[in-house]
This record gives C-alpha cells, sequence and structure tokens, in this order.
C-alpha cells in the first residue's frame, strides 16, 4: 500500500498502523515524483495507491489530485463515496471526478445510513460500474463486492444486515477508504 493522503493530521501514522495490522507493506509518498518512483521500485504484485480526499470544488486540490493520479498510471481507479452522499452531489462528484478516468465506485459506510437510495440512483444513472461496498470501522473490516441484494437489502430496509450479519462475509487486506 502506498499513501499519498499526507494532508491530515497523523495520517501516514494511521496508514502505518493499518498496514502493520493488516501484515502488508506500506509506503508513504509526498508528490507524484515520489509516487512515480515508488510505483517504479515494486515489480509485481496488487498495489492499492491511498489518495487524500479532495473537494472537488477546489480547483488547486483537483490539480493535485490529477497529478497523483498522472504520476501513478494506474489499472483502475476507484472513486471512494460515502453511502450517505445525496443523489445531487454524487451527481456532481462524479461529474467532477469524470477527467481522472474513475472506473469504479466504492461505497463506504453503508451501515451508518438509513437512506442510501440516492447514492445508489446516482451511480446507476452514471453507467459506473460498483466494485465494493463496507460495513465496518474494524481493521479489517467487513467489506465485499458490491451485489444487487445488500444494496436492496439496505434500500428497501435501512439496513445492509440481515439477521444480525452482513450480506457480505469477506475480510480482505489493504482496501479502505
Amino acid at each position: 500500500i502506498i499513501s499519498a493522503d499526507n494532508f491530515r493530521a497523523d495520517s501516514s501514522q494511521q496508514i502505518k498502523s493499518f498496514c502493520r495490522i493488516l501484515g502488508c507493506p506500506c509506503g508513504i509518498v509526498y508528490s507524484p515524483e515520489e509516487l512515480s518512483m515508488a510505483i517504479k521500485s515494486k515489480s509485481r504484485g496488487l498495489l492499492l495507491i491511498d489518495t487524500p480526499g479532495v473537494n472537488p470544488r477546489n480547483d488547486k486540490e483537483m490539480d493535485e489530485l490529477q497529478s497523483l493520479i498522472k504520476a501513478a498510471k494506474p489499472h483502475e481507479v476507484h472513486l471512494v463515496v460515502s453511502a450517505s452522499t445525496p443523489a445531487k452531489d454524487m451527481v456532481n462528484m462524479l461529474e467532477s471526478f469524470g477527467e481522472f478516468g474513475t472506473d469504479k465506485i466504492f461505497i463506504s459506510k453503508l451501515d451508518e445510513t438509513e437512506a442510501p437510495g440516492g447514492v445508489i440512483t446516482a451511480v446507476i444513472g452514471s453507467g459506473k460500474r460498483l466494485s465494493y461496498v463496507s460495513c465496518s470501522r474494524e481493521v479489517p473490516g467487513q467489506f465485499g463486492i458490491a451485489n444487487p441484494e445488500s444494496l436492496a437489502m439496505a434500500v428497501l430496509t435501512g439496513s445492509p444486515v440481515k439477521e444480525g450479519k452482513p450480506q457480505w462475509q469477506m475480510e480482505a487486506v489493504g482496501v479502505w477508504q
């Protein structure tokens, strides 16, 4: 995991702690050039890059994120959004982040809202594919591949949980917001 998210206080310490818990290597970079060098130093295997969350209305932040993405030359770009994001905001985000080559949407915090319909509707309307959904703050946490059953359960009942269990039971290493 390489983190370029260095804008929050102690963010690099947090990602290092997550990686230690997960048992995976961690790299911290502070510029697009460092990111490019870190990627080149990895010869094979899955490489996850954590970028900072940015305000889509802030041109400077958007330009900085664009520089990181250009330096990374990723195979896939997943936009991570909270399940409680209103549909109008989600549509605006998808439009703003469209220039980054967003391939898929990862819906986080599905357990923290009773109204995920707006974000799900906006994603469907965008034609983008959903990749994963998360439902936990634990590290490693409960997340899984987005499937129609768990999303329908969340919209219809206000919870992705059925009989006390999330509709997915998958643990993964290294994917979070």
